[in-house]
């Protein structure tokens, strides 16, 4: 479920139990649901190892990640998905977050280097690539959106 539920979180995760018991990462296509008891719910995402990493609330109600080549993911309340690829298919999403203007913004790593948005008609839009490897995204409180880069010490604003 995608409504807000005081005490419940929503993540995704990839977590697999290797044969000596301990944790270790993998490819996984799966949003999770975490209640304040500690009940797990997961929720299949319909691209076998999708890998998503980052979620928020849209505008929209609906929850949106980002996949880890190339995707963006949007689950509705009743459990549907749409998922929306980006130009470079291997792009490393890496940032997600809803804007002032009513878009889902989100920053593409590794390849693409680019920082984009979804409309709520399911529009991918890019910019055009940076010269730096854009990483994380947020909406400031001067209505812009801004996105920090990797591998240097800086912050961009989307005016």
């Amino acid at each position: 479920m995608v409504e807000e539920r005081r005490g419940d979180v929503r993540a995704s995760y990839h977590q697999n139990r290797n044969r000596t018991g301990s944790t270790e990462s993998a490819p996984s296509g799966k949003i999770g649901e975490i209640t304040p008891q500690g009940s797990i719910t997961e929720f299949p995402i319909p691209t076998a190892s999708s890998y998503p990493t980052l979620i928020a609330m849209g505008p929209d109600g609906n929850l949106w990640f980002d996949e880890w080549m190339g995707r963006i993911g949007r689950m509705t309340p009743t459990g549907s998905y749409v998922e929306y690829t980006m130009s470079a298919s291997n792009a490393e999403m890496a940032g997600i977050a809803p804007g002032p203007d009513g878009n889902v913004w989100f920053t593409e790593g590794g390849i693409g280097s680019r920082v984009g948005f979804v409309t709520m008609a399911g529009v991918v839009k890019e910019l055009p690539p940076l010269q730096r490897i854009p990483s994380g995204i947020t909406a400031g409180p001067d209505g812009n959106m801004w996105f920090g880069c990797t591998g240097a010490i800086c912050a961009y604003r989307l005016a």
